[in-house]
């Protein structure tokens, strides 16, 4: 699941929202109330998986194609019908608008949640940074 996560991001797959450390630190819920993971095999290849907390709801196929989100997608929504639970609730880019589109016309809101991703554009960094006698700065 890292691997096809990772290469998802790596790509140019406009739907890949989830990153392999949060896929790690979604992980750890595994055994705890209602989180699931579910996999879809094409032969011996990981073609898709669905992380579920409780409603919130994370695809990722291994390829890009809206068809194949999508239908994780309805995955999931029938999974969370069967357990009787009532909302789903996925992310979304705020650029990629063929997935927003996609989710508005199968009746999905906007939520009012978000969460910002833990990023630092290289242009904002001082060439100088200030740091405590002791400390260097490298970049990676």
């Amino acid at each position: 699941m890292l691997e096809l996560v990772a290469r998802a991001r790596r790509s140019a797959d406009p739907h890949a929202f989830l990153h392999p450390g949060g896929l790690q630190y979604l992980l750890r819920r595994i055994g705890h109330g209602a989180f699931a993971v579910r996999q879809w095999f094409d032969g011996d290849a990981l073609a898709g998986v669905v992380v579920d907390d409780s409603g919130y709801v994370i695809g990722q196929a291994a390829t890009g194609g809206i068809e194949e989100h999508l239908w994780l997608l309805e995955q999931a929504e029938a999974q969370l019908r069967r357990t009787g639970h009532g909302t789903i609730e996925v992310s979304v880019w705020d650029d990629d608008a063929e997935l927003r589109w996609s989710l508005r016309s199968r009746g999905y809101e906007p939520s009012g949640t978000f969460g910002h991703e833990l990023m630092n554009e290289a242009a904002d960094v001082r060439d100088d940074p200030k740091l405590t006698d002791g400390f260097t700065m490298r970049w990676l």
